[in-house]
């Protein structure tokens, strides 16, 4: 509501001023996380843009709008458009809960990587999953004592 955090994306010319003097600021590598706009996904090309001007490093999107919050399910062409658009590493986010919402969101967008904000808090061992799948390798069979290890 005050202009910090996602509602900063309802004004571009602020983005663009932030990180027009953050990239001019930083001595090495620069990235930046981003949803894909305030209201609707629609705005993420205009973000896109700034990114692309301000040759970022490397881009983390959580696939959602501000206003989406997390009701919705990701919006993964966006992710895909950001990957074809710069030339920097583009980190895909968003609902990634399981293995398999995990190598889908990499399949369909061809983004980098994941990062995993919730699914790892219900799910701490998801990554030891999905290095499983990406590596061929047998994926670890939690317990109900690991669980109850975790819950406590």
């Amino acid at each position: 509501r005050q202009g910090a955090g996602g509602g900063l994306l309802r004004d571009l010319n602020t983005i663009d001023r932030i990180i027009g003097s953050l990239r001019d600021a930083v001595d090495g590598r620069f990235t930046v996380k981003t949803r894909l706009g305030f209201e609707t996904p629609s705005e993420f090309d205009a973000l896109l843009d700034l990114f692309s001007k301000h040759a970022i490093d490397g881009l983390t999107i959580h696939a959602r709008t501000v206003s989406e919050r997390y009701q919705t399910p990701v919006h993964p062409t966006h992710i895909r458009d950001a990957v074809k658009c710069l030339s920097c590493p583009v980190i895909a986010n968003g609902n990634v809960v399981d293995t398999a919402t995990g190598k889908a969101l990499l399949d369909q967008t061809g983004a980098a990587g994941l990062m995993i904000g919730r699914g790892a808090i219900r799910r701490p061992w998801i990554f030891d999953e999905l290095r499983a799948v990406f590596t061929d390798s047998s994926a670890p069979q939690p317990t109900h004592r690991d669980l109850l290890n975790y819950i406590q």
